[in-house]
């Protein structure tokens, strides 16, 4: 049997549906930036070490960014101003999108 309605899902628990949980160590930082690039509508992911590091086009140049690191780096990641976390996103990302 499957119930797709949703995390704490009331037709599981209704349908007596098991479940497992696992913790992974990990944390997803999502932020939308500029950068000087074009990025031509192309979505681009690199795989890393601690998770993807996926950067989705928006209008103009501007795009989204979803960024899986470690709890604890993640942290770190929050703190920075926003010109070290430029900095950050734009080494990642190889200067592909030109200056973050």
């Amino acid at each position: 049997a499957v119930a797709a309605d949703g995390r704490l899902s009331p037709a599981r628990e209704a349908a007596g549906i098991s479940t497992s949980a696992r913790s992974y160590p990990q944390a997803a930082l999502v932020l939308n930036f500029g950068h000087r690039g074009d990025h031509a509508f192309t979505s681009t992911e690199f795989h890393t070490e601690t998770g993807p590091f996926t950067q989705v086009p928006l209008p103009g140049n501007r795009s989204s960014l979803v960024w899986v690191v470690e709890p604890e780096t993640a942290k770190e990641l929050v703190a920075l101003d926003d010109a070290a976390l430029s900095m950050r996103v734009e080494q990642r990302m190889q200067s592909m999108l030109g200056r973050v």
